[in-house]
């Protein structure tokens, strides 16, 4: 009897410790959280139409967890999927008819960034740290248009098998490590927002690839030797519980 009783007053005493841990490190700006939000995102794919590249919009959502060091300073961990990638446009003319062509180059990613934190004041912190990323999966979509006429066709998954050239090589690596910076504000109540800016330190496209074995695909990744790295913009919702 006495040994359960102590038990449960352990149980209890570790109960309250914790709800009362928890309380202090939500006050205090940290504890676990989702993120959610929007972000612009560019790569610089040599072509041969030499097409012009832009921004992408895509998605990102993921949870994080940040650990404060006093009261200016503190750690960020999170786990994040996002939709990354580029936009590219041409304008064409066939028998005197105008055409545009618009393709979108998704990567769809998993991302681990590790974020150093300062906080000025109680709410608002600035913050700079690396990103591992690693790609789930790729493709491309075309939107066509000639006179009246139009087109969409979509890609498979660039990971494919079918998209191993003659020595087994696929267009894209899969990972990449890069760096964020960024800001954010964070309610008492733990709603809050944030914008960051990044930029990726690793060639994403195979060097070794020579074009895939379904020529209609091949012109996408031709083998430029060009360094070709992810740089993007996200701006987030901050949700803390």
């Amino acid at each position: 009897m006495k040994t359960r009783h102590f038990l449960l007053t352990g149980l209890m005493t570790l109960g309250i410790t914790s709800l009362v841990s928890a309380k202090e490190g939500l006050d205090n700006g940290g504890g676990f959280g989702i993120k959610g939000g929007i972000g612009l995102s560019t790569i610089s794919f040599e072509n041969q139409n030499n097409s012009k590249n832009t921004w992408k919009v895509g998605g990102m959502l993921g949870v994080g967890y940040e650990a404060r060091i006093g009261k200016a300073f503190a750690l960020d961990f999170e786990a994040l999927l996002a939709n990354k990638g580029v936009k590219s446009e041409e304008s064409y003319s066939i028998l005197g008819n105008n055409g545009n062509l618009s393709v979108k180059t998704n990567l769809y990613t998993f991302e681990i960034p590790v974020s150093a934190k300062i906080y000025l004041g109680d709410h608002f912190n600035i913050y700079a740290g690396p990103y591992f990323s690693y790609t789930l999966g790729a493709n491309y979509k075309i939107d066509a248009t000639l006179g009246n006429k139009s087109q969409t066709k979509e890609s498979r998954n660039f990971f494919d098998k079918d998209y191993k050239d003659a020595n087994g090589e696929l267009p894209m690596n899969r990972f990449d490590v890069g760096a964020n910076i960024g800001l954010e504000f964070v309610s008492d109540g733990g709603i809050g927002v944030g914008a960051r800016f990044q930029k990726g330190f690793r060639d994403i496209t195979n060097d070794k690839y020579k074009g895939s074995v379904t020529e209609q695909d091949g012109y996408i990744f031709p083998a430029d030797d060009k360094f070709v790295t992810n740089t993007g913009f996200q701006v987030y919702g901050i949700f803390r519980f």
